[in-house]
């Protein structure tokens, strides 16, 4: 075994090995901290926020709630891994991907623990509103993240004139690609089906 290959395997480690450990992290803690937040009393009691959860309970129980266009459906789908896809091909990206990544666990934790404390069939509602969503749309984001933030330390890696990383452009591209593919099926599943599955959890 050659030392310039012994030095790379044992003391510089490709950094494709911790870089979706840190992403989940970020995610899980994320997560927590939405789940925390959305418990304070100040904001359980937010006249803001009753208003808007009563108005929308009222809505479905009026019928009143229509399935989102498949356009803004997909963009809601796509907006995060689309974010973190362009700023991959940047250094900033080093800082920013994991940041967005704690962004998403907190937004999903607390819109999910605001609609549970919401409602007694709030976790049913919040399965169906969230659930399906977060079968395309995490799985792919992670994916995407992973790329981006490893081609950024690659960029970054390469600035400093340190060791290079194995991810490549085109592989980061590719994936990216199937994600948007998956991502509009699952957009057209939810346009197609999501509000019959809700209507049908409140008649219960």
């Amino acid at each position: 075994m050659s030392y310039r290959f012994f030095h790379r395997r044992v003391f510089r480690p490709d950094h494709s090995t911790w870089v979706l450990p840190v992403l989940a992290s970020c995610f899980l803690l994320g997560i927590v901290i939405g789940h925390i937040f959305a418990g304070f009393e100040s904001v359980c009691q937010s006249r803001i926020l009753q208003n808007y959860i009563s108005s929308f309970w009222l809505l479905l129980q009026n019928g009143q709630v229509e399935a989102a266009s498949i356009g803004y459906t997909f963009f809601s789908y796509c907006k995060y891994s689309i974010l973190v896809f362009l700023i991959g091909f940047t250094v900033i990206g080093c800082g920013i991907v994991p940041a967005i990544t704690f962004y998403q666990g907190f937004a999903l934790s607390f819109a999910v623990s605001v609609m549970m404390y919401s409602s007694e069939n709030g976790f049913f509602l919040a399965a169906a509103l969230f659930g399906i969503r977060c079968l395309f749309v995490l799985p792919c984001y992670f994916v995407v993240a992973h790329d981006s933030l490893g081609y950024s330390i690659y960029l970054r890696n390469r600035k400093l004139h340190k060791q290079q990383s194995s991810v490549k452009k085109k592989h980061t591209i590719l994936h990216f690609i199937i994600c948007v593919v998956i991502l509009f099926a699952g957009a057209f599943f939810e346009h197609m089906f999501l509000i019959k599955i809700i209507y049908a959890i409140i008649q219960e």
